[in-house]
C-alpha cells in the first residue's frame, strides 16, 4: 500500500475545502488522537477522516471547529475500530453518522477473538503491522511532526482495507447486516451514556441489604456526576472498594464516616454530608436488579460455557454472541432476552435451558450433545 495523500485541516480554508469534499462521501474510516489521563472525557486532539485508502483528511480540533462537519458526517457510514470512544468523543460536536461498522464487531463475527486489536486484526486480514512508536506521542504538540501525522493517517487508512476483506467475509457468512446491527447498537449505547451499575455482579452483591443496594446505585450516580462535573475520573472521586465499605458500615454523621481511614480529610470534608444523605434516605431512591442467586450465578456459569462451544462451533467469539451484559437477562428471562441477529441463536439456547442438550467433554474439549433429561435446572 503506498502512502496516502494527507490533508491536514488546521484553518478556515482548509475546513471548508473538507466540507465541500465529505458532501460527496458515501462513507468514511474514522479515527481519532486523544489524551486520556487524568480526565472524565478525553481530550480529542485529532480527527482523521479516510474516504478511500488513497486519501486522508487529518483536522485539528484545536485549530478547527470540527462540528461544522456534522451535517455533512452525519450522512456517511462510519467505519470504526473499537469505536466507542471514537464515537463518544465525535457525539460531543454534534456528529454521529449515519450508520456505523465497527471492525472488532465484524471480526468477531468470522471467529476472531473480540475485542481483538486493530494490529492483529490487519496482521490477519491484510498481512500489514502498523507503525510503532507513536502511541503514547504528546498529541498537543504543534506543529505536528511528520512522524505523527504519517501514523495518524496510516490507522484510519487501513481501515478501508480491514473494512473490504471482512465483509467480503461477513457476506460469504450471510452476517454483514449483524456487523451494522452491532454498530447501531453501540452507536445508541454510546449517545445514551448510562452509568456502569458495575457492582451488581460482584460477589459480595448478593449479600447487601435493600438499603444498602439503594445506596451503591445512588452513590454509583452521585459520583458520575461530580467526576463528569470536574472532568476526573470516577474513581478520583471514590474507589469502587471505598463504596461499598461505606455503604456497608452505614455511617449515620460525620464521625463515623471518619472511623474510615482510607477516606481522606479532604474527601470527607468536601463529599461527606453528600454521602451522607444519600446513605440515609436511601429509601427515597428505586430498587436496583436483585443480584443473582448462588443457584442463577451456577446457571449463569453453563450459560456462558454454552455460548463458548456454540460460538466456536459458529466462527462467532463467544462474547459476542452472548456478552456479559447480556447474560444476566438471559438467567431471568431464558430466550426472551435475545433480540436482532441473536435470536437466531434461541432455540438452540432453548434446548440447553431445557435440557434437551448437555454439555459433554471429550478429549479434554467440551461439546453440545443430545440429552435425555435436564442436567441443570434452569430455575
Amino acid at each position: 500500500m503506498t502512502d496516502p495523500q494527507v490533508h491536514l485541516v488546521d484553518d478556515s480554508t482548509g475546513l471548508q475545502r473538507l466540507i465541500e469534499a465529505s458532501s460527496s462521501w458515501c462513507s468514511a474510516a474514522v479515527d481519532t488522537e486523544f489524551h486520556a489521563e487524568n480526565r472524565y472525557l478525553p481530550e480529542l486532539m485529532l480527527v482523521q477522516l479516510a474516504p478511500n485508502p488513497e486519501s486522508v483528511w487529518i483536522v485539528d480540533p484545536m485549530r478547527v471547529d470540527i462540528g461544522c462537519l456534522a451535517s455533512t458526517l452525519s450522512e456517511i457510514d462510519l467505519i470504526v475500530h473499537g469505536g466507542q470512544e471514537d464515537l463518544r468523543l465525535l457525539a460531543q460536536h454534534g456528529i454521529t453518522g449515519k450508520r456505523v461498522f465497527d471492525t472488532q464487531f465484524g471480526a468477531g463475527l468470522v471467529g476472531l477473538h473480540f475485542p481483538a486489536s486493530l494490529n492483529s486484526l490487519c496482521k490477519h486480514f491484510i498481512q500489514r503491522d502498523l507503525l510503532s512508536g507513536q502511541t503514547l506521542s504528546d498529541w498537543t504538540t504543534r506543529p505536528l511532526t511528520k512522524q505523527q501525522l504519517r501514523y495518524a493517517a496510516e490507522d484510519a487508512c487501513l481501515l478501508l482495507n480491514l473494512t473490504t476483506v471482512i465483509q467480503a467475509q461477513l457476506r460469504d457468512r450471510d452476517r454483514e447486516s449483524w456487523a451494522w446491527e452491532l454498530g447501531e447498537d453501540l452507536a445508541a449505547k454510546t449517545a445514551a451514556s448510562q452509568v456502569q451499575q458495575r457492582w451488581l455482579h460482584w460477589g459480595v452483591a448478593q449479600t447487601l441489604t435493600l438499603a444498602q443496594r439503594r445506596s451503591m446505585a445512588a452513590l454509583f450516580e452521585w459520583r458520575e456526576q461530580i467526576a463528569k462535573r470536574r472532568n476526573r475520573p470516577t474513581h478520583y472521586i471514590l474507589s469502587d472498594r471505598l463504596m461499598l465499605s461505606v455503604v456497608r458500615a452505614n455511617p449515620q454523621n460525620l464521625d463515623e464516616l471518619s472511623e474510615n481511614r482510607r477516606l481522606n480529610g479532604g474527601f470527607i470534608k468536601r463529599y461527606g454530608r453528600n454521602v451522607l444523605e444519600i446513605i440515609n434516605n436511601h429509601e427515597q431512591y428505586p430498587d436496583p436488579p436483585p443480584p443473582l442467586s448462588t443457584k442463577e450465578r451456577d446457571l449463569r456459569q453453563a450459560i456462558a460455557l454454552w455460548a463458548r462451544i456454540v460460538g466456536h462451533r459458529e466462527n462467532i467469539a463467544p462474547n459476542l454472541l452472548l456478552p456479559e451484559s447480556l447474560l444476566d437477562s438471559v438467567v431471568r428471562d431464558g430466550v426472551e432476552a435475545l433480540d436482532g441477529w441473536r435470536v437466531h441463536f434461541g432455540e438452540q439456547l432453548n434446548e440447553f435451558l431445557r435440557g434437551r442438550t448437555q454439555i459433554q467433554i471429550t478429549d479434554c474439549i467440551p461439546t453440545l450433545t443430545s440429552a435425555g433429561k435436564a442436567q441443570l435446572d434452569s430455575k
